[in-house]
């Protein structure tokens, strides 16, 4: 294993080397080390094996000038100080949402310390959602982690061949007209709730993945304010309660009793009609 890493680092290094000799100043990086429910090997085999790795690349860019980017897919909670701090990296690109990587509890863990790419939701919203709703989930990112600088806005992945053309342009419109900097002073415009029950409605859609996409119709508790939105609860009309919302997932994990949701004013206001 540690021959193999080596070689492979080596190759990496020479890489390296040649692009920055053409002009480059930054290095990205890829190979997943996550899925949608941890680290694709134990943190212990993690720190042993990939985090000096990781190290040796990140300082070898410092050395020569220039940033490293790592990016991985799914949820890196179990090793996110080993991968986003000791590891040294300037960058962490995807940071995917579905895999629940909160993009604005990073900003205030390691906002200084690394910049965030990514986080706008290229398996369901860039893929089946409307513009509006890209735009809305693009201001929430930008809500959550611009603030200081630090903030690439982009796919939660990539570009793939199921991502709407108009749903890209639409990302890439509203991080330019609502990024700019300086920044206004405002929040992001969201509840917290904790899902009490859910039933699953008929009919199901699969992706060009492969991947089965369910209605949900949730029992949502609602908790308090999103972290994103500095007012309090009180005052907007919001009383704490428990509301029914429709939620399309293709993972039953998103939908088990007891994980949180993020919901939107919008989506508040439809099922504040439930509550009770």
């Amino acid at each position: 294993m540690r021959r193999l890493i080596s070689c492979s680092v080596r190759r990496a290094e020479e890489a390296i080397k040649v692009a920055v000799d053409l002009g480059v100043e930054a290095i990205s990086c890829g190979a997943d080390i996550a899925g949608m429910d941890g680290p694709l090997i134990s943190p212990r085999h993690f720190r042993e094996f990939i985090l000096p790795a990781l190290k040796r690349v990140t300082d070898l860019c410092h050395r020569l000038g220039v940033f490293f980017v790592k990016h991985t897919d799914g949820n890196v909670k179990p090793i996110e100080r080993e991968f986003l701090v000791e590891s040294g990296i300037d960058g962490y690109l995807a940071v995917e949402p579905r895999a629940g990587m909160d993009i604005g509890e990073l900003k205030e863990k390691y906002g200084d310390r690394v910049a965030l790419l990514g986080n706008v939701d290229c398996a369901y919203t860039l893929v089946y959602g409307s513009e509006e709703e890209v735009r809305r989930e693009t201001r929430a990112v930008i809500d959550a982690a611009a603030g200081g600088g630090g903030l690439v806005v982009a796919s939660s992945n990539s570009i793939h061949s199921g991502v709407k053309v108009e749903n890209f342009l639409a990302m890439i419109s509203e991080a330019r007209r609502y990024g700019v900097y300086p920044l206004r002073r405002r929040g992001g415009r969201e509840y917290r709730g904790r899902v009490m029950g859910a039933r699953a409605l008929e009919g199901f859609e699969v992706d060009e993945e492969g991947n089965v996409w369910r209605s949900y119709l949730l029992e949502v508790e609602i908790t308090g304010r999103s972290k994103r939105w500095p007012a309090p609860l009180e005052g907007r009309g919001v009383k704490r309660g428990r509301v029914k919302l429709v939620r399309k997932c293709s993972r039953g994990w998103h939908v088990r009793e007891g994980a949180f949701v993020s919901i939107s004013p919008e989506e508040l206001a439809i099922a504040s009609a439930g509550m009770y």
